[in-house]
């Protein structure tokens, strides 16, 4: 009946003008209309047994996956953790090594899955370590002996004293530098931060990979201090200084010299940091001793 009411309005639409065609449509929703809601209101219908049914398997499923999931999400986290795969892993490797040992003679086929043994062994080590989250233990602190002091050259111009103030202050703050000195032309401009009992850097070796004739351009950090014969070079840091980052400014005609309470406590984004505060300070230090 409704399928012959929608192909008489369909027909109507074609033949007829706009406003016969709308009223055409009018009572076929019209007539139409009691059927819907006696479909509604009859429970027993087939049409609301169908909408009926579904949602209540559909709630019965989700819950035998609640009661279940504790177990299965238990099964699943152990079969995809990081000692499952560890584990298949060097399996699947040992016992490609034991065919390749007990096969007297090696055909090409025996190579390719091999290969692929090899391969698949290799992946599944390395999902493992990544699963892992392996970390380098970071050092702890030390607490350093020595005395605070913040002291500037006095024939220092008032823009490069300001600078390096401003240069020392940021470094002490934003990163983990503990003492900071700056050198140029034989002479310590600057000592901010805990110091040793030198007051003055003074020429040696490591210094002059810096500046100098020497020089190659490139920053120096000695991560852990305490472990190199060459840290009796910094008797201006203090004696349990735990690293040490020297970066050349100037193409090399100035240094600046950090220090730290921490083994290996600056990392490559630290450093790349502060050497762009350190060229920055350093464009002062070109006329930075007042004639």
């Amino acid at each position: 009946m409704a399928m012959k009411a929608y192909i008489v309005a369909g027909l109507a639409v074609v033949q007829w003008t706009p406003a016969q065609a709308f009223g055409a449509v009018s009572h076929v929703s019209s007539a139409l209309r009691p059927l819907s809601c006696r479909a509604m209101a009859d429970p027993m219908s087939q049409n609301n047994k169908r909408s009926v049914s579904r949602p209540r398997a559909v709630i019965m499923a989700s819950d035998e996956v609640e009661q279940r999931s504790p177990v299965a999400g238990s099964l699943l986290r152990a079969l995809t953790g990081p000692y499952v795969s560890l584990g298949v892993g060097v399996g699947i490797l040992l016992a490609v090594l034991a065919n390749r040992i007990a096969t007297p003679e090696l055909v090409d086929s025996q190579a390719r899955t091999d290969i692929l043994g090899v391969i698949a062994s290799g992946g599944l080590v390395t999902n493992g370590v990544y699963l892992l989250d392996l970390k380098v233990k970071e050092a702890e602190e030390v607490t350093l002996v020595g005395t605070f002091v913040q002291e500037y050259a006095d024939d220092l111009a008032p823009g490069a004293r300001r600078d390096l103030q401003w240069l020392g202050e940021s470094l002490l703050l934003v990163s983990p530098a503990t003492s900071m000195l700056v050198y140029q032309d034989g002479k310590t401009l600057a000592r901010v931060g805990v110091m040793g009992e030198s007051a003055d850097i003074r020429d040696a070796p490591i210094l002059r990979k810096c500046i100098g004739e020497g020089r190659d351009g490139r920053e120096q950090y000695l991560a852990a201090l305490q472990t190199l014969p060459g840290k009796v070079e910094f008797d201006y840091l203090p004696e349990n200084c735990q690293a040490v980052l020297m970066l050349p400014v100037l193409e090399g005609s100035a240094v600046v010299v950090v220090g730290t309470n921490r083994a290996r406590a600056f990392t490559p984004k630290d450093i790349v940091w502060m050497k762009g505060l350190c060229n920055q300070a350093a464009l002062s230090l070109r006329e930075a001793v007042v004639a």
